[in-house]
């Protein structure tokens, strides 16, 4: 069948290599059918390197993925390379794009955002000028918790998005980047055994109590006001801070809290330029009223 390629180097983003394919498959493919089958070819590959953990498989939408990290000595140095594979389904054609970048430690969160930067401004496009795929995003998003229903939040459909989810049931991470580069994390923890002080308001407060004492020293300010936060199902406790010597690229200010909402607890901090930055009180209002769903 017909094939297409195409490939680039970044010279002013921070990607390392980006290349994608298309080919005629099946009128039935579907984007799990086109990951199966380049995987093999892909997977040969990899016997020939250094993985670092396993190779995570997972779906998003009509979209299916892989993604992992290889490691490799240098001058007795250790360097990384994390990969993203995108395989996607239509009309009978597959197509998949791939993404690495060099990394001199293990990926940061902020790493992972990048990819997801990558993943949402992905395009496939027909060739009257429609956009084909991806769907826009909707305005409450769907996150599932294991064992413990789903978390919905109000997201503007223009912000970057990025979820991980440790293997064996851990905590998952929310991430996302904002129009005007605000970066949110929220992660959802549980207590096991459904104590239901473990989210209670009191130890809420506590826990943002110890955080006041552990960066006092650390910030502008010389006295943290802890402020509450209310929402339609949520109750929880912040703190707003300053970096008194941030490093070179790093953000100044940080807002940072516990939020109860049903029997979960998201643990959240949002990372902007300033405490006045456009999006901060637009991320703060999309964790206030997040959602327990069954």
């Amino acid at each position: 069948g017909r094939q297409r390629r195409v490939a680039g180097i970044g010279r002013d983003d921070p990607l390392s290599l980006l290349s994608g394919f298309l080919e005629w498959a099946r009128p039935e493919a579907t984007s799990q059918y086109c990951r199966e089958f380049y995987w093999s070819g892909i997977q040969k590959s990899l016997m020939r390197l250094k993985l670092v953990g396993q190779v995570e498989m997972w779906e998003r939408g009509d979209m299916a993925a892989a993604d992992y990290l290889l490691s490799t000595a240098v001058q007795e140095k250790t360097l990384y390379q994390k990969h993203l594979w995108i395989f996607l389904a239509r009309d009978g054609t597959c197509a998949w794009l791939h993404v690495s970048k060099g990394l001199q430690k293990p990926p940061a969160p902020l790493d992972e955002i990048l990819f997801a930067s990558f993943i949402a401004g992905t395009r496939v496009m027909g060739v009257d000028g429609t956009r084909l795929w991806p769907p826009p995003n909707p305005a409450l998003r769907s996150y599932s918790i294991p064992d413990r229903g789903r978390i919905e939040l109000a997201v503007p459909p223009s912000w970057v998005e990025a979820v991980r989810q440790p293997p064996g049931g851990l905590p998952p991470t929310i991430a996302f980047w904002t129009d005007n580069d605000v970066l949110i994390f929220a992660t959802v923890f549980w207590d096991p055994e459904g104590n239901p002080r473990f989210n209670s308001p009191d130890r809420l407060r506590s826990l943002v109590d110890l955080r006041v004492r552990q960066v006092k020293d650390r910030v502008v300010e010389k006295k943290l006001a802890i402020e509450e936060l209310r929402g339609p199902e949520t109750r929880g406790y912040l703190i707003r801070t300053t970096d008194r010597a941030p490093k070179p690229g790093e953000w100044k200010a940080m807002t940072q809290g516990h939020l109860g909402v049903g029997q979960l607890m998201l643990t959240f901090s949002v990372f902007s330029d300033d405490k006045a930055a456009p999006d901060l009180q637009a991320s703060i209002d999309v964790l206030k009223n997040a959602r327990l769903k069954p």
